[in-house]
């Protein structure tokens, strides 16, 4: 269940995704209020948060948003992660080096007794409209309609919504992450990818034993409104947010 975001006096962990700096649907300013009125331990960035590799379409409030990510970095109370994404696997190093923010393919920690894991999600999903070579093509229309849905930007969303759902992205990255979290004997694992925000309970072994359980997180996207987040609360409860 999503809810209405409310503000906690303490989170543990953030977590958000899919934020594609650089894109004209990003709403990187609202994830920067976000960020600056919440307090929390640990930020998790899981993985997109640049559309691509060109950083001179960066507006703004990108870079406002890189610099509190900055701030948060050389705070020795607090730490933020990198998960890489598919649209910018290629920054990491860059990144790690301009922001100060450790960066992985995936994060591991324990929390209250229990094993929480962080992917970005689309290692588990595998067809043909994911590839690089097509993503040549799509990926400038994708800014060309940017450009010309100027109001609102409906159409861009709605694409994005269709695209995700046409290829069942949703159902693929679910079933795929609780498969891996079982091999890892992991509780809690949460995932980007499809923009969708989701919450799913799997049986942690094939016994279905209902003692043993995965909960799986799809903590959405920053480029629709409202946008979506998780939250590790003090107690080690998850909870998703939407904020407007």
């Amino acid at each position: 269940m999503v809810y209405n975001y409310r503000m906690a006096a303490k989170i543990d962990t953030l977590i958000v995704s899919d934020i594609h700096l650089g894109s004209l649907v990003s709403r990187a300013k609202k994830l920067t209020e976000l960020i600056e009125e919440t307090d929390f331990k640990r930020l998790i960035l899981l993985g997109d948060i640049f559309h691509d590799v060109r950083i001179d379409r960066l507006q703004k409030d990108h870079w406002d948003f890189l610099s509190s990510i900055k701030t948060i970095s050389d705070d020795a109370a607090r730490q933020v992660i990198w998960i890489r994404g598919n649209h910018d696997h290629a920054l990491a190093d860059n990144v790690s080096a301009l922001f100060g923010v450790k960066w992985c393919d995936e994060y591991l920690w324990e929390f209250k007794g229990k094993r929480y894991l962080a992917i970005h999600g689309h290692r588990f999903v595998k067809v043909a409209v994911e590839n690089k070579f097509v993503r040549r093509f799509t990926d400038p229309f994708y800014l060309f309609l940017q450009r010309i849905d100027k109001k609102n930007r409906h159409i861009v969303r709605l694409l994005n919504v269709a695209h995700s759902r046409g290829l069942m992205l949703p159902r693929q990255v679910a079933l795929g992450a609780a498969e891996y979290a079982r091999d890892l004997k992991v509780e809690y694992i949460f995932c980007g990818h499809t923009h969708k925000a989701d919450e799913k309970v799997f049986f942690a072994d094939k016994e279905n034993d209902e003692s043993v359980k995965v909960h799986y997180y799809n903590v959405g996207c920053w480029t629709t409104s409202p946008s979506t987040f998780a939250a590790v609360h003090g107690n080690g409860e998850v909870t998703l947010e939407e904020f407007s």
